[in-house]
């Protein structure tokens, strides 16, 4: 057994998880992002502590949605809780359970779950894609997460797709994730309403306005916002096609909120994808959806714990 937990910036989702993938068990309480990380920490033991005394727990993964020094398991930073900066996770957790704990990045954690529970397993070559407030991304090779010199790879948010762009979160301008991501959406659905362009988005409070409403109106015919999420795709596609042609992978698997949008957004970003891959490159290639789903965060992080702590006998 493996205790998976999803450290998110309104919630923590936690998980006992069994050597198939299986969640056993599973427990979600409120992140408290706005207490600062010593209550979030106490959370994250909470959770914990509701698996710690089932037989058989063998270590814990946790995912957190930011940059990760995976080596030395200290969190450089997350958004969500200011002051939570250069934390090292393990050490505390550690010593309060006394099993193995293993913290990185929610995608590349995401990735892992897919090789080892999901949709990518048995194969050797895969990109996870994760589609979200961001867009964020694990790489594997050989069979194998690869993390990079420092352990930070698989930032695929921030390549640069349209130079001098709309500017991101991270600072730069034209980052793929200002173009793709649920964000990108939003804003730009935001940005129809307030010019009174006729769009099923005027019925909607500003508040109500989602990645997922806007997907919705698209499916029943709203013609903004298909040229909203069409406009989406188009560059979730562009951004997998250089990924593909980078990497050559077997697979690419999507996952996070957006990619509930099912096969409307996969027919559509597969054949954007398609059109810009190498032909060699598109031998064999699979772009599918992920399986993990609304579990994705547990799992991953289950994965993590089962790989690492295996590996480490």
């Amino acid at each position: 057994m493996y205790i998976g937990i999803d450290l998110g910036g309104t919630n923590i989702k936690g998980g006992l998880v069994d050597d198939e993938g299986k969640i056993v068990y599973n427990v979600i309480v409120p992140t408290e992002a706005k207490l600062g990380w010593s209550r979030v920490l106490d959370n994250i033991k909470k959770v914990i502590s509701q698996f710690i005394g089932h037989d058989g727990v063998k270590a814990i993964g946790i995912g957190v949605p930011g940059p990760v020094d995976f080596k030395n398991g200290v969190v450089r930073s997350m958004p969500a809780i200011s002051d939570a900066k250069d934390i090292n996770v393990i050490n505390e957790l550690v010593k309060e359970f006394g099993i193995p704990v293993f913290v990185d990045n929610d995608a590349n954690n995401f990735a892992i779950g897919e090789l080892v529970f999901g949709a990518a397993k048995g194969k050797k070559e895969v990109i996870g894609i994760t589609l979200g407030t961001g867009i964020g991304g694990g790489i594997i090779i050989n069979g194998e997460l690869y993390r990079g010199a420092n352990y930070y790879a698989g930032e695929v948010g921030h390549i640069v797709i349209v130079p001098n762009g709309v500017q991101c979160n991270c600072g730069n301008f034209g980052c793929w994730e200002a173009y793709g991501s649920a964000t990108a959406m939003i804003k730009k659905a935001l940005s129809y309403k307030s010019r009174k362009i006729l769009t099923k988005l005027s019925e909607y409070p500003d508040e109500r306005i989602d990645a997922k409403l806007i997907i919705d109106l698209a499916k029943n015919g709203d013609e903004f916002c298909m040229n909203i999420v069409d406009e989406a795709f188009k560059y979730i596609g562009l951004g997998i096609a250089s990924l593909v042609n980078i990497f050559n992978p077997e697979m690419v698997v999507i996952g996070g909120g957006v990619s509930l949008a099912g096969e409307f957004l996969l027919y559509r970003v597969r054949n954007y994808a398609m059109e810009n891959i190498m032909p060699p490159l598109r031998e064999g290639l699979e772009i599918v959806l992920a399986r993990s789903g609304n579990n994705a965060g547990i799992l991953g992080s289950a994965a993590l714990a089962k790989i690492e702590v295996n590996r480490r006998g």
